[in-house]
């Protein structure tokens, strides 16, 4: 047979109803009971006073938040601005160093082309020199040949002084065309300050009207406050009143039954009855 075996078991107790209850449901079931008295002006004030220098320190720190925003925006405008207008600084110095270097490679390739020109007529020179005996009419072909170098040479001029002045026009234009771009976004960074002063302008009145609108109310609780409290002395001596009038009927009662009652001597013990005091008699 096998041998016998035990088990403990752990059995949890029921939960009282109290346990099943939240600390927070606790607290406010206890504070039911409780009396609670309005609070005074003073007191009211005081919290109104701490409420608006917080709200005070909560409007500053948003302030100072859309400021500092507000200051990124401009230096972000800024460096854009600049660095635009680095660009087109770089843009034109380019723009200007490639004319120069056309100009400088022109002038160059004109140079070559008048010295060559000049080495050719100085070489028809020579030969026409040498040539002074031939006829008259080889003398007058040679004549037309020069005046049409000299006529092609005068036309190469006339061209690169055209090309020099189309190019100084370009670039004329150019420099306008940036400047143009300029001036428009000058004028763009210009409407978003205004845009942005507008804004916190915005901010700043519906900030003024919060806050006015939040002491109108303060002051309405303040004077409900008031109301309150006089309502509540007012009871007070109410009940004040009634009672000193029911103590004042209960001494008179009391004096009456006493004067009322039959004399008895003055040698004669008196009795714990008579020993006590009218006051004891109404307590």
């Amino acid at each position: 047979m096998h041998d016998s075996l035990a088990f403990e078991v752990d059995v949890k107790s029921p939960v009282p109803p109290e346990a099943a209850k939240s600390p927070a449901q606790l607290r406010l079931e206890s504070r039911l009971g409780q009396c609670r008295s309005p609070k005074s002006p003073a007191e009211l004030k005081t919290d109104q006073e701490n409420a608006d220098l917080n709200r005070k320190a909560l409007q500053d720190a948003k302030l100072g938040k859309n400021k500092e925003h507000l200051n990124l925006v401009k230096q972000v405008c800024v460096q854009q601005q600049s660095k635009k207008e680095a660009e087109q600084k770089a843009t034109a110095e380019a723009v200007e160093k490639r004319l120069a270097n056309a100009e400088a490679n022109r002038l160059a390739s004109v140079e070559k082309a008048v010295e060559k020109t000049k080495s050719h007529n100085e070489r028809v020179g020579e030969s026409l020199k040498k040539k002074e005996e031939r006829t008259e009419e080889e003398k007058e072909g040679n004549q037309k040949n020069l005046e049409k170098l000299q006529e092609k040479t005068s036309a190469a001029e006339e061209r690169r002084a055209q090309l020099l002045e189309e190019q100084k026009n370009k670039a004329a234009a150019d420099v306008a065309k940036a400047k143009e771009l300029h001036a428009k976004k000058q004028e763009s960074l210009k409407e978003m300050d205004e845009k942005l002063r507008e804004k916190i302008s915005a901010a700043e009145e519906r900030r003024t009207a919060a806050i006015a609108e939040v002491q109108q109310k303060a002051a309405a609780d303040v004077e409900k406050a008031k109301k309150v409290a006089e309502e509540q002395a007012q009871k007070e001596q109410t009940q004040k009143e009634e009672l000193l009038s029911g103590i004042q009927t209960k001494l008179a009662q009391a004096e009456e039954r006493r004067l009322t009652s039959p004399a008895r001597p003055n040698s004669a013990k008196k009795s714990p009855a008579a020993q006590r005091s009218p006051m004891q008699e109404i307590q």
